[in-house]
């Protein structure tokens, strides 16, 4: 009995010795067909499983990374990186992200404090972002405009970094018009949320009617969703610009009224769903014009 035990562990320290001395372009490939718990995972199998996780960024290409303030699997995961800390902090973890998955495509940081230099290292440094939700981060116009920050010039803000970036989530947070004149000058976002930003008005969407032709053209969902401030006159503004807008939510607009519907009309012939409170009982017959508009 003792002796097929010991044949059998022989045969296990074999196979793991194997398995240890693949080469790193071959772990690699395997590491490709994982999701990023299963690598974090069989990157603490051993060394060098270890180290090809490290040194190869080529394996988060794909990785859809979301991150809670409570994440405790996230932090988890952390403690087991060298330093062997005894105490990780959700800032000490986006460090990590912001300068070790350089390839990262999709990062959501939900409820997520950010200080105004952990901002400017995920922006600068995650390059490769398609996806960017801040959802309840405690942003304000300073961090993404860049004007708390003298030596940042306003009219190239922090998200001027992100070329590729496509859908971004600012849902509730500080943002004011201000943002809205001078944040994405540089981006060509095909969504946008500004989800209970009450404090954006008619103002702020006069500035983003004033964006340039490559932010304009670009954006096809908008979601300003209980912008309690904004009014049939910033829309009427704002909508003409938008020519690809082919989604729009206005619900909790209260102020919004079938004026909004007569632009969408006139300006915009690829808009299909539309989200809101809009009362049309002034005009009940508004609705047969727009065959196409479906009300979600």
């Amino acid at each position: 009995m003792r002796k097929s035990m010991d044949i059998r562990r022989i045969k296990k320290q074999r196979l793991e010795g194997f398995w240890s001395c693949l080469p790193e372009e071959v772990i690699c490939t395997f590491y490709e067909y994982l999701n990023f718990r299963d690598v974090e995972a069989a990157s603490q199998t051993c060394r060098s499983w270890y180290a090809a996780f490290i040194n190869n960024s080529k394996i988060h290409r794909n990785v859809e990374f979301v991150i809670h303030r409570n994440h405790s699997e996230a932090l988890a995961a952390l403690s087991r990186y060298p330093g062997r800390c005894k105490r990780i902090t959700i800032e000490m973890f986006l460090r990590f992200v912001a300068s070790r998955l350089l390839k990262l495509k999709f990062l959501r940081l939900s409820t997520c404090p950010l200080d105004e230099n952990l901002f400017r290292e995920i922006t600068t440094n995650l390059v490769n972002l398609v996806v960017l939700k801040l959802e309840k981060c405690h942003l304000s116009d300073d961090y993404l405009t860049g004007l708390k920050d003298m030596e940042i010039d306003a009219s190239t803000p922090p998200l001027r970094h992100l070329k590729r970036l496509t859908d971004l989530d600012l849902s509730d947070n500080k943002v004011t018009d201000v943002c809205l004149e001078s944040a994405f000058t540089s981006c060509s976002l095909k969504k946008l949320s500004l989800r209970y930003c009450d404090q954006v008005t008619d103002s702020g969407l006069v500035n983003l009617a004033a964006q340039p032709e490559s932010f304009k053209r670009s954006i096809e969902e908008l979601d300003l969703s209980f912008c309690s401030r904004i009014t049939d006159f910033g829309l009427s503004k704002l909508l003409p610009e938008l020519k690809r807008l082919r989604v729009l939510n206005l619900k909790g607009c209260r102020k919004v009224t079938s004026k909004t519907l007569e632009t969408v009309k006139s300006y915009c012939p690829k808009l299909r769903y539309l989200d809101s409170y809009i009362i049309l009982s002034d005009k009940p017959n508004l609705l047969d014009t727009l065959p196409l508009l479906k009300f979600i």
